[in-house]
């Protein structure tokens, strides 16, 4: 098991989201993700240059246009003249894929935008903030169109937990507070479902991890 250096956190204020991170140079790193501060709590894709003591150098946030609520950056590489590139997605219409270009201090340029139309991108699950969590957790989705959802809470070995969602809902994000201390929960790993349909056409899982 590696010994940690040293650990940052960025905001105290909002939720973030960190999906992937790339040495940079000699000494910088660069991570991408996702942050739902400020613009009206709209969800931002972020991308943060920090250096080699995770100190921050630079930082950018980037929203698409025509009302995107979700934007997010999945992956970050450099190239050849020290800026960087990143794929990511937004939810314009029915989800579109970004690829955007950066400088070295992560001006944005942008270079095109692709539609994406797999039913996939109707429906998006969130990380559960703060997890690992020991107390109360929040679990965010959000869906394009009106749909009947379950969102079903489940142990290591599969059993049921409780269900916390199981109605129809319009299109939008839903947030909904997970107490783990109703359900007398042990320390450990645990999974939560957003379940799509009355047939379960699609099935999303995200993992969390509670220490008591």
């Amino acid at each position: 098991m590696g010994v940690p250096h040293w650990s940052k956190k960025y905001s105290t204020s909002f939720n973030e989201w960190c999906y992937s991170v790339r040495k940079a140079g000699q000494y910088n790193f660069v991570m991408c993700g996702m942050s739902d501060s400020l613009e009206m709590n709209f969800e931002r894709a972020i991308v943060r240059l920090v250096d080699g003591n995770g100190n921050m150098i630079s930082e950018k946030y980037f929203r698409g246009g025509g009302g995107a609520i979700q934007n997010t950056f999945y992956s970050v590489e450099t190239t050849s003249d020290k800026g960087f590139i990143l794929c990511g997605f937004t939810d314009i219409g029915s989800g579109r894929g970004y690829i955007v270009k950066t400088d070295s201090l992560l001006n944005i340029k942008p270079l095109g935008i692709s539609n994406i139309t797999f039913d996939l991108y109707n429906y998006y699950l969130i990380q559960n903030y703060p997890n690992p969590f020991n107390g109360n957790t929040i679990i965010s989705f959000k869906i394009n169109k009106s749909e009947f959802i379950q969102l079903k809470f489940y142990d290591l070995k599969g059993s049921e937990i409780c269900t916390l969602v199981n109605e129809k809902l319009n299109s939008g994000i839903y947030k909904f507070e997970f107490n783990p201390n109703i359900y007398f929960l042990t320390s450990g790993i645990y999974f939560y479902n957003l379940i799509i349909g009355i047939s379960k056409s699609n099935i999303f899982t995200k993992k969390l991890l509670y220490i008591k």
